[in-house]
């Protein structure tokens, strides 16, 4: 018996872009002129130190929005997809090549430490 094949979520517009993350390059260039220098530290560190908390503080922002976006993704092939998980017999083959082969050993990897039996497979390997 073939294992049932999930079917690709459905595809859809990606949601526009805040204009407040449009807006990044511009707001790390004002912060890191604004920096203050502090006594004892060459301006430049406190600048680049500045720049790269402004930076890190962005980073974080943007992946909330990004993350957040995906839970008006989420529809029914979702459920779908988790019910023919959830009706797995034996183990769940994930596979994937390139980056999403990367991706693919950690989603195994990751369903095996929660209790689902799941391992990775390379697609060539698989012949």
């Amino acid at each position: 018996m073939k294992p049932p094949v999930v079917p690709p979520a459905a595809t859809s517009a990606a949601p526009p872009v805040p204009s407040s993350i449009a807006a990044v390059p511009e707001t790390l260039s004002t912060a890191a002129t604004a920096a203050p220098s502090s006594a004892g530290s060459p301006a430049g560190q406190v600048r680049a130190s500045e720049k790269a908390l402004v930076l890190a503080r962005r980073v974080l922002e943007i992946e909330a929005a990004a993350v957040a976006a995906l839970a008006t993704r989420i529809d029914d092939g979702f459920l779908h997809a988790l019910d023919i998980v959830l009706a797995c017999r034996g183990r769940v083959v994930v596979s994937g090549i390139g980056k999403s082969g990367h991706i693919a050993r950690k989603i195994a990897s990751t369903m095996a430490s929660t209790g689902t039996p799941a391992f990775f497979v390379h697609p060539a390997e698989a012949m």
